[in-house]
């Protein structure tokens, strides 16, 4: 049922006679977003191809959120095992973020939550861990200690130091992790 409205989403945006660069935005985000829909049924090729043509537009017409459509890339070539392309879109992506809006940009976290997970798949705990790190200074900055994607950071922090049997530590993360997402629970 989605596919058949994002479809005609797409059909009645190329009907459009009005082709300046705000119908090029509005057809690169419904590229992404179909793009999205598809990752998450798991259509992983044709979600690609959707990223990709939605790339295409946003850098020839330097449309906003490219940083977007690079990680969702990057997902995908992680999901997919190419970790080639995947680290190569991670770090388009983080530079597309930083470069662009700002090391505290809100989304960065969820950004280096996914970049963390492909870095530990590698084998890459310590530069996994710095990152997560940043996340959760951005978290605290953005959204203040009692945030679900603050919880987020100290839980995946606690992930690694529980991976490296430094089990208290690990446990230290977790109970902030548990506080930070459940009201009234402060010790």
């Amino acid at each position: 049922m989605a596919e058949e409205y994002f479809g005609r989403a797409i059909r009645l945006v190329g009907k459009n006679i009005n082709l300046d660069k705000s119908f090029y935005a509005y057809l690169s985000d419904v590229y992404l977003n179909f793009g999205l829909f598809l990752f998450e049924t798991n259509k992983y090729q044709q979600a690609l191809d959707y990223f990709r043509k939605s790339e295409k537009i946003k850098n020839a017409y330097n449309l906003p959120d490219l940083d977007m459509v690079y990680l969702n890339m990057a997902k995908i070539y992680f999901e997919t095992g190419n970790f080639e392309d995947a680290q190569e879109y991670f770090e388009k992506c983080r530079y597309e973020m930083v470069t662009g809006k700002g090391q505290d940009y809100f989304r960065i976290p969820s950004l280096y939550f996914s970049y963390s997970q492909f870095l530990r798949t590698a084998g890459k705990d310590d530069e996994a861990l710095a990152l997560l790190q940043k996340a959760l200074s951005v978290c605290l900055l953005n959204y203040g200690e009692k945030h679900s994607l603050t919880s987020r950071s100290y839980q995946l922090t606690g992930d690694i130091f529980f991976s490296r049997k430094d089990y208290q530590r690990a446990l230290e993360y977790y109970q902030k992790s548990l506080i930070s997402i459940t009201e009234g629970f402060d010790d």
